[in-house]
């Protein structure tokens, strides 16, 4: 992400000249050339140019997985995408608190792994998975929605109690491992949704640290609830139950990218 000065470029009616600078000793073989043409007014869409030992990769043949050129994404939600595992189901049960389709189905690690061993991503010519959230969601339910009326189980993973626990209804960490190790001898990728912006209220962290989170009041009074909109958007609450991480704050942010990087 460095800006090439306006001395390695000329241009004419027909084409532009890019002189790309010495790469030093020891430097990944792979690189990229972002291009953005923009007017007094407008700002247009990037080229991403993939560079081997800076030189342009011209062939498709020679992009591998980790090149964005390459990745083809199919995102699915764990729990309602394919149960490989029986004994990990779980729901509330309660169809008068939540109803079936607001609350766990089944869907786990395992019976992504076996999609990966059984071709079905490759069929569709997928090389990238991304995954939502495993990390530990509460057992009770949560929200509110009028129409049909209903509370929701914590089945999408975005309401993390602990963050750095895989979701045992989802699997262990053993069949998270197995299911990395299956998709990349498949020549896939996998891609994690990770919460790193809020906590459900009953996280121990949470507990321990009320402080970490963002105002629960707007500055003139208003709950500060889904405030999409405005000069609240970075700071709002999805829901009271859900306090968004006042990531300004350093111990705040430290804890994150540590807690991220230990995962």
């Amino acid at each position: 992400n460095t800006l090439l000065p306006a001395s390695n470029l000329q241009w004419n009616d027909e084409q532009i000249t890019v002189k790309l600078p010495e790469l030093p000793e020891g430097s990944p073989s792979r690189s990229y050339l972002r291009v953005y043409a923009a007017t007094a007014t407008t700002l247009m869409s990037d080229i991403l140019i993939p560079l081997e030992n800076g030189k342009i990769v011209t062939s498709t043949g020679s992009l591998n997985r980790h090149d964005p050129e390459s990745q083809i994404l199919y995102s699915l939600m764990i729990d309602r995408f394919n149960n490989g595992s029986t004994s990990n189901d779980w729901s509330i049960g309660n169809p008068e608190l939540v109803l079936p389709q607001a609350d766990y189905q089944g869907g786990d690690l395992v019976g992504i792994t076996q999609k990966i061993e059984d071709g079905f991503f490759e069929d569709l010519g997928i090389n990238t998975l991304w995954i939502s959230p495993i990390t530990q969601n509460p057992y009770d339910a949560w929200g509110l929605n009028e129409t049909p009326r209903t509370k929701f189980s914590g089945y999408h993973g975005y309401w993390p109690i602990y963050i750095t626990k895989v979701d045992e209804r989802f699997g262990t960490d053993a069949e998270l491992q197995e299911l990395l190790s299956v998709a990349h001898r498949h020549n896939m990728n996998v891609v994690l949704d990770y919460v790193a912006n809020h906590l459900h209220i009953h996280s121990p962290l949470f507990q321990a640290h009320p402080d970490w989170a963002t105002d629960s009041l707007t500055a003139d009074g208003r709950p500060n609830l889904e405030l999409w909109d405005g000069d609240y958007r970075l700071t709002t609450w999805f829901d009271r139950h859900i306090p968004s991480l006042n990531l300004e704050r350093p111990d705040t942010r430290s804890f994150c990218r540590q807690a991220f990087c230990m995962r």
